[in-house]
């Protein structure tokens, strides 16, 4: 146990470190002068970064100032350095529209310059603004342009930071192996330039990535580093990031279940934020106290948290686009109408969801990033092969000396010709022919990953259905009919979804599927934790003939469990096993420790999801048995579809 004064004390302790000097005078002094050199631009470009923006209009007063000065005196590069800050002021202080336009004028006034490197990094805020839209093709193009110019400038710390925007914009999508990638790049090179800055914020990325993947220690690490290259800036950026630090902390408590330190630190981000004046804290802090709240079943307590977030949000006239702001929190809406029984609420929020989750499918954006990626990698493979031929050149020169060799060259470089011509029809030929499977390739591909799409969304629907008919029914029998089949149905849906959102198109990875399955039927049944299911088993590909059979087995074996193991409050677990015994068969097994439940027992339910069992079974040329020895097993051995 933490005792709280240890959080006060940090607290007051931290807070010595954000005072900022009074440095507007200096400012004005600066400003009076009709244009600046280098060094007294740097001298006030440092002193503006370090103003607190957030306590008055002071900064923007002198922010406006400076680049009029700047744009008065010709000096575009100033104007250009000096808008991309105020962007990013503009973006921290919610105003996105404005924060756009700096942004745009910053890279304009780059380009008039023609300082390749300052244009390049005002790529950072504009990635940020278009990833709020969840504009991702255009968020990658952005960060693919500046790395580009960052590696033939051979800038370090620019693509450094280029590659955190990247992982960033990964992290959004939920692609977060590939996110930690992009952002472990970036750590080594921040830290060898000492951008404390910068590397406050990759640390705190990466921390959130491991939170997400599941992996609380290495998150506790990551944030850790990132409260410490904090602490390292001056003024009110200490604060900046400490309050935000404190909310990834909070976060990554919540995701571990330790709630009440989860509530402290959020309490603890929200009392740095008021040290600065930042109040659109609240939009990350409203809605993660109200998730709180929800894991522990609080609903009122939940609603009225994510209710304050939407208020917070609207008065605030954030972008009813912004799948960051508002999405999250129609989902949350969504269950907790549902724990409060209002199902008229709950299917209005799973609209709203639905349509938001729709409205960021972009099939052609996917197509957009991938090519963005192969044309990056394409330039460097370019460049070295540019680079190699160059070299081939200089030893060209060397071996056509003599006169003698004259005519013999002639003769091969004709015979070359010659060839090379032959061999460049053939190859024109060729790639025609490749372009044209490729191009009905990647046809193929999006249109059966809108087929996927949509039989998932078809499945959700159907489901909501039978939720609001089971709200309805009275009988306890019936209920618990219209709850199985609500389960068959999102055990089919879980599928489409991983289908449709996997690299590959034609296999699930089971181990995931099941996971996401459990916690599903985990939520249908009100058992407060007391069931765990484990799953002990290695990564498996399944194509969908196979998959589909084993997922609703799986959903009748663990509802079965779950429905008769464990009377009277018991307590207990569940464990999935599935392996491949050979090239042909598997086993699954689905085993508990409770009181010993037949799977035949006719006497329980109506018998159907027994039948069921048994079925599927004959469909995959399978064999099935029960164990029933201080709780049950039952194993079963079945054929690989043909389709495997």
């Amino acid at each position: 146990m933490k005792p709280k004064f240890l959080y006060i004390f940090l607290i007051l302790f931290y807070t010595q470190l954000s005072a900022t000097d009074n440095i507007c005078p200096l400012c004005d002094s600066l400003l009076v002068k009709p244009s600046l050199t280098e060094k007294e631009f740097e001298q006030l470009n440092k002193m503006l970064f370090n103003l607190n923006y957030y306590e008055s209009n002071n900064p923007v007063t002198l922010f406006r100032r400076a680049i009029s000065q700047a744009i008065g005196s010709d000096q575009p590069k100033h104007a250009g350095i000096l808008s991309r800050w105020f962007a990013d002021m503009y973006y921290e202080l919610g105003s996105l529209d404005t924060a756009g336009y700096y942004a745009e004028n910053a890279a304009d006034y780059l380009r008039q310059s023609e300082d390749e490197l300052e244009y390049a990094r005002t790529a950072n805020v504009r990635r940020l603004l278009s990833t709020l839209k969840t504009d991702f093709s255009d968020a990658y193009a952005i960060s693919f342009e500046a790395l580009d110019i960052f590696e033939k400038h051979q800038d370090e710390v620019g693509k450094a930071i280029t590659y955190r925007d990247i992982g960033s914009v990964k992290l959004q999508e939920e692609k977060y192996e590939e996110a930690l990638d992009y952002c472990l790049r970036a750590v080594n090179p921040l830290v060898n330039g000492q951008n404390w800055y910068e590397l406050t914020f990759t640390y705190q990325r990466i921390a959130i990535i491991y939170r997400n993947l599941g992996k609380f220690d290495l998150a506790h690490e990551a944030i850790q580093k990132a409260m410490h290259a904090c602490r390292q800036l001056t003024g009110f950026r200490v604060n900046q990031g400490l309050l935000k630090n404190y909310w990834t902390r909070g976060y990554i408590y919540e995701a571990s279940k330790d709630y009440d330190l989860a509530i402290a630190y959020y309490d603890s981000s929200k009392y740095f934020a008021e040290l600065v004046n930042y109040d659109l804290v609240d939009k990350w802090i409203l809605n993660s106290k109200g998730e709180i709240y929800l894991k522990q079943k609080n609903y009122l307590l939940a609603l009225e948290q994510f209710n304050k977030a939407m208020d917070f949000i609207s008065s605030h006239e954030m972008e009813q686009n912004s799948y960051d702001y508002f999405v999250p929190i129609y989902a949350n809406l969504v269950k907790t109408y549902e724990g409060l029984g209002d199902y008229k609420m709950a299917h209005s929020m799973l609209k709203k969801v639905s349509s938001a989750k729709d409205s960021i499918f972009q099939l052609k954006s996917e197509k957009q990033v991938t090519e963005l990626q192969t044309k990056y990698e394409t330039a460097q493979k370019e460049a070295t092969i540019s680079e190699l031929q160059k070299d081939k050149v200089v030893q060209q020169k060397f071996l056509l000396l003599g006169s003698i060799m004259l005519a013999l060259l002639l003769l091969v470089a004709f015979i070359l010709w010659r060839n090379n011509r032959f061999r460049s029809r053939m190859n024109d030929t060729l790639k025609k022919q490749k372009d044209e499977i490729e191009a009905k390739s990647n046809q193929n591909e999006l249109l059966l990953k809108e087929i996927h799409h949509r039989v998932k969304n078809n499945l959700e629907i159907v489901s909501g259905l039978l939720t609001l008919q089971g709200a309805q029914v009275t009988d306890p029998d019936a209920r618990a009919v219209m709850v199985a089949s609500n389960n068959r149905v999102q055990a089919m849906g879980i599928l489409h979804q991983k289908l449709y959102q996997g690299a590959n198109l034609g296999a699930v990875e089971m181990k995931n599927y099941f996971m996401n399955l459990s916690e599903g039927i985990l939520d249908s049944f009100d058992l407060d934790d007391r069931v765990k299911i484990e799953l002990a088993m290695d990564n498996l590909e399944l194509d969908l003939d196979t998959a589909v059979p084993i997922g609703l087995i799986v959903n009748e074996l663990l509802t079965n469990a779950l429905k008769y193991a464990f009377p009277e409050e018991s307590q207990g677990k569940i464990c999935i096993k599935l392996e491949e015994v050979d090239q042909d068969n598997l086993m699954l097994e689905v085993a508990d420790n409770g009181i010993g439940a037949d799977l035949n027992a006719s006497s329980k339910g109506t018998g159907f999801g027994s039948q069921l069992v048994h079925l599927l079974t004959q469909q995959l040329r399978g064999s099935i048995s029960q164990q029933v020895d201080n709780g049950t097993i039952i194993s079963l051995i079945l054929k690989k579809s043909k389709a495997a």
